[in-house]
């Protein structure tokens, strides 16, 4: 065909070319790129011009059928999964266009990938009635003079499947529906219909004109003042970094995170050993599955030492902890009294030291 763009899957019968004759038979391919002369088996993937060559064989009547030909995959800006076929556009306008031609629903998502740095002269439209996902795959989507970059009118989940982190440069006017479970978005989100930030990262203002707002996750530039979900806090992170949130981002010191209930208590004959006390030997933790806590102690009055304690006396320790519930990061803090008492002697045996 004469517009086969990149996709990121091979090329296939009936879709990139078309077949004539041979009916019933089933063709083995192989391809080089054109003026080449090594052949790989099968057909290709990447951006290119190659020469393709079929055979087949009919073997009850005997028949034996080869061709070649020759076909170009052109850079693509972005592709859809649908239905379970990924099809190349050569814009992501294109690729836009043709999702709002489908019928898709909340269980059956249009997904819009796309591979370049784009600016855009006009804002990209999501339907009404269109449920897309659009994945930002490392790359940034800005229009020229700024404004509005994408306009929202029906479904559209921003996810980013990049490790190096894609970024909406602009505005988001929402009018239907429009959630963040990745990406960045560095504009203003004016919100019209209903907004909900899961995840991702953002770095702009939101306006509400008489939508419904909803942060449950996601990393800020400036610590968000409402629209915090039920049962969720926001926290500056920046003291702790990736050593608490592999996630943190230093533009984005602001996490909000989903509150979880942990109960720890302290053994009541923990004698000095010379060693710091143990998570599930000197105390223990309930709740909190897979969690992991950093800890810092303090003597009355005193003030919180990172940590945990090693010498005789009485201390309160401070618990902060991070782990997955459901699927959303959760927080944990308490603090528990422990008091290390002083021991006559100590015992050193496999590998371990009692008091």
């Amino acid at each position: 065909n004469g517009n086969s763009v990149y996709d990121d899957f091979p090329v296939e019968e009936g879709v990139d070319y078309t077949v004539s004759g041979a009916e019933g038979v089933t063709l083995t391919y192989s391809y080089k790129t054109s003026g080449g002369s090594n052949t790989t088996s099968g057909l290709p993937v990447e951006i290119g011009s190659y020469t393709i060559s079929a055979q087949g064989f009919d073997a009850e009547n005997k028949i034996w059928y080869e061709t070649t030909f020759e076909l170009t995959i052109s850079e693509a800006e972005a592709s859809v999964a649908y239905g379970g076929k990924v099809t190349g556009f050569a814009t992501l306008s294109e690729a836009f266009a043709y999702v709002n031609t489908l019928t898709t629903s909340a269980d059956n998502r249009a997904l819009i990938t796309f591979f370049v740095d784009l600016e855009l002269d006009d804002a990209l439209t999501i339907q009404g009635g269109r449920y897309i996902t659009l994945d930002l795959g490392g790359n940034t989507l800005a229009k020229t003079g700024g404004g509005s970059v994408l306009a929202v009118e029906g479904d559209l989940l921003l996810t980013d499947s990049s490790i190096t982190g894609g970024v909406i440069s602009g505005d988001v006017t929402v009018n239907g529906s429009f959630a963040m479970e990745g990406g960045t978005v560095m504009g203003s989100v004016t919100v019209n219909g209903s907004f909900a930030m899961e995840g991702g990262y953002f770095g702009g203002d939101i306006e509400n004109n008489g939508g419904t707002i909803s942060i449950e996750g996601g990393y800020f530039s400036e610590e968000p003042a409402e629209y915090i979900a039920d049962n969720h806090g926001v926290y500056d992170i920046s003291a702790f970094g990736t050593e608490f949130d592999a996630d943190y981002l230093e533009d984005f010191p602001y996490a909000v995170y989903q509150i979880g209930t942990v109960t720890m208590k302290a053994d009541s004959d923990i004698l000095c050993d010379g060693y710091s006390v143990q998570e599930g030997v000197d105390f223990t933790v309930s709740g909190a599955i897979g969690a992991v806590f950093g800890y810092s102690y303090k003597t009355d009055g005193g003030e919180y030492t990172n940590g945990l304690p090693r010498e005789v006396g009485t201390y309160t320790i401070k618990a902060i902890g991070l782990g997955l519930v459901d699927g959303q990061k959760t927080r944990y803090e308490t603090t528990f009294d422990l008091t290390i008492s002083e021991a006559e002697a100590t015992v050193a045996y496999g590998g371990t030291v009692i008091g």
